[in-house]
């Protein structure tokens, strides 16, 4: 059907793009999606566990606290040695740098958190663009009319913004026409729209003045007809030779 001078119908499967390598784009960002999902899950998962993490190391560290106090007692009363001090000591030192080395991995989990959201974002964002072009390899007839121009053969190659198809609407068609600014004044009396020329109290309008119009066309003996409206101006200059209005 993708023939120059064929009429197509609205929703008329026109060109097929071979959509292999988008197919593989959408699995591939498929999967880059899900990957950053897990990491997003992990994330989670290792805040709560960072959390309980940081609970037995606070209860660690009270523990070799009252220990070392115990300790030091038992050291000015002569009833331990100095040796015995200093351990205990050490391993309350060992604990505290568990227990902040904790502390800093849960403070930086949020930065990572809003890190990995940003990356399913993104991938999900290029997700739903691979999924548009795929859609896109399948060329749909947008509207009803007539194709004027199809200047792609079958199995060559295209590059996004190539011209495949062109489409002539036949449900509606623009007739330029000249009228008199008379002729205009008269519509815009007719209408109850305000003259377009020096205004005292009220800025000019530049607006065609709205009005039906029937289109004509003679073949021989018969006669066609089209209703239309008087849409807009076909530009905003008064032909100079004829002192009309291209309309």
């Amino acid at each position: 059907l993708c023939r120059a001078g064929n009429y197509v119908v609205a929703g008329t499967p026109l060109l097929a793009i071979d959509p292999q390598r988008y197919e593989l784009e959408v699995e591939r960002l498929k999967s880059l999606v899900r990957q950053a999902e897990v990491d997003l899950q992990r994330i989670e998962v290792e805040k709560k566990n960072v959390e309980a993490l940081i609970d037995i190391a606070d209860r660690d560290v009270a523990l070799k606290r009252r220990e070392l106090q115990r300790v030091a007692g038992l050291f000015e009363r002569s009833a331990a040695a100095e040796g015995e001090r200093d351990n205990v000591e050490a391993t309350l030192l060992l604990a505290q740098t568990t227990l902040q080395q904790l502390r800093n991995q849960r403070d930086l989990l949020p930065s990572q958190q809003a890190r990995a959201e940003a990356e399913l974002r993104l991938k999900r964002a290029e997700l739903a663009a691979a999924e548009i072009d795929l859609t896109k390899t399948n060329i749909i007839a947008p509207l009803s009319g007539v194709i004027v121009e199809a200047p792609v053969e079958l199995r060559q190659y295209v590059s996004p913004a190539t011209t495949l198809v062109k489409i002539e609407d036949t449900s509606v068609a623009e007739v330029s026409c000249s009228l008199r600014v008379d002729d205009l004044d008269w519509l815009r009396r007719c209408t109850g729209r305000p003259s377009s020329g020096p205004q005292t109290h009220e800025e000019p309008c530049y607006e065609i003045p709205p009005a039906a119009a029937v289109v004509t066309y003679r073949l021989k003996d018969r006669q066609f007809s089209w209703p239309g409206r008087l849409s807009r101006y076909d530009g905003s200059e008064i032909n100079s030779k004829t002192r009309t209005v291209p309309c």
